[in-house]
């Protein structure tokens, strides 16, 4: 009898304690994840045991529960875009419950930057472009180079047409009749000279007498090689 008392006390310990609470389901972990300042739930966080590969992710209201986990020593693993990662050591013997994870906000915003514009303070203003930079495009004209100021329309290259220079503009019009100066070294030059016609009518309306001069249009930037540009 005294035998049998010890076998069932035995028993009844061994039906309360935490490792037959393992062998039938497994122990298990809960708690929540909130923001460190404002203590706000944050849903959809990962949480990761890292050393069996159990996770989960939060609810709305930032509660996360991890089961079938067997005893031992783990590293809570939590990451959230746009939050700070957190890791946490946790002896489970037993379901552990309660756990308070909170996330520090990672700011994604760069450095401030201060651009500060200084006028020249003259009446023009310059800017220099440099051989190296010349090389580098490789211009077949002057107009080719004058893509390389401010404002500056890229166009294909064409040694068909006359090419007259424009500044910050986009088309012809009346306020750049006489198109460009240009000046070398001191003497402003002229395209008064030049005989060429150019035909402004449509494909369905051209010929010969639709057509104008380039005369007084701005200087034909292709008599100029770019090779004497210094």
């Amino acid at each position: 009898m005294r035998r049998l008392l010890s076998i069932l006390s035995l028993l009844a310990v061994l039906a309360a304690s935490p490792a037959v609470a393992y062998g039938r389901d497994g122990f298990t972990i809960k708690g929540s994840v909130l923001e460190k300042v404002s203590r706000t739930p944050i849903g959809m966080s990962t949480v990761l045991l890292r050393e069996n590969g159990l996770w989960t992710t939060t609810s709305d209201d930032g509660k996360f529960e991890i089961a079938g986990v067997a005893p031992g020593t783990y590293t809570i693993e939590v990451s959230e875009l746009g939050y700070t990662p957190f890791s946490l050591k946790v002896d489970v013997k037993d379901n552990v419950e309660g756990i308070q994870i909170m996330l520090d906000i990672t700011s994604l915003s760069l450095n401030e930057v201060v651009v500060t514009a200084k006028e020249g303070g003259e009446l023009t203003s310059a800017s220099r472009i440099s051989r190296q930079t010349l090389e580098h495009v490789q211009p077949s004209s002057l107009k080719d180079v004058m893509q390389l100021l401010p404002g500056g329309i890229t166009q294909n290259p064409n040694m068909t047409t006359s090419a007259p220079l424009s500044i910050r503009d986009i088309g012809s019009n009346a306020a750049n009749a006489l198109g460009t100066a240009l000046i070398v070294d001191g003497a402003t030059l002229s395209n008064d000279a030049n005989m060429q016609m150019l035909s402004s009518g449509t494909a369905i309306n051209s010929g010969t007498a639709n057509v104008t001069s380039t005369a007084g249009g701005g200087v034909d930037a292709r008599q100029l090689s770019t090779d004497n540009i210094e």
